[in-house]
Parts: C-alpha cells; structure tokens; sequence
C-alpha cells in the first residue's frame, strides 16, 4: 500500500525542500550508511532489521503526516517536495529490501522502473531516485 500510495500521484515533482521531507531522506541516508555496513560486514539479519525499523516508522510517520501536503493542500511547492521525497524514498527501501524480498520487490520496481531491481545500483547517501 505504501508503494501504491507513492506512486499514484507522482507529480508534480520538484525541489525535496520541506523539512519533514529533509528530516526523513537524512534518516533515509544514515539507513542507507549502516546497511551498507552490515551488509560489508556480512550482518544480513542487521540490515533486514534496520531496514524493516525504518519502512514501518516510514509508514506510520511520515506517510500520515504528509498526506495533506501531498493532496496540493498547502501548495504546490510542498506537494512537489512530498511527491519527489517519496519517490527516493521508495526506489531507496525498494534496492535495500530486494536481497530479502526478491519478488515483492522485482514487482513493485516494475510498476515505475525499467530493468530490473536485482541489477540496480546499491543505493548511497547521495541517491536520488
């Protein structure tokens, strides 16, 4: 559900300048960081951990309370930034769940991607969709 509520309104799409959007991709980029570490560290069960923590908190959060601004309530300024947040946010849980999800994954890729998600690049703390 969540990846459909991500992509049922993908645009418009602009600069990621909110700060709860900002707030969230920094959480996003220090998951990113310490999966790639336990992941280099061969602690897959670490990163599975990390990365389930983090999509339910997503879920519960940040999908709620940027519902609103999403919808263009507060402008289009802010539905832009909400609009492109979640769709780094998505490719981003998308690569760090695939290991453990391979076919959940491959799917959801499908609905907005070319290839596949098993051959995209590892997501970094720079990663922007």
């Amino acid at each position: 559900n969540a990846a459909r509520f991500a992509l049922m309104q993908a645009e418009p799409r602009g600069p990621m300048t909110e700060p709860l959007d900002r707030g969230m991709l920094t959480a996003l980029s220090a998951l990113v960081q310490a999966c790639t570490k336990d992941f280099e560290d061969y602690e897959y069960t670490g990163a599975l951990q990390k990365t389930e923590k983090f999509f339910w908190e997503f879920c519960d959060d940040y999908l709620e309370l940027v519902k609103a601004r999403r919808y263009g309530d507060f402008g289009g300024d802010g539905a832009a930034s909400a609009n492109s947040a979640m769709l780094v946010a998505l490719s981003t849980l998308l690569r760090l769940f695939a290991p453990f999800l391979p076919f959940v994954t491959e799917e959801v890729w499908s609905w907005w991607q070319r290839g596949s998600v098993h051959t995209a690049t590892w997501p970094t703390t720079e990663s922007r969709c």
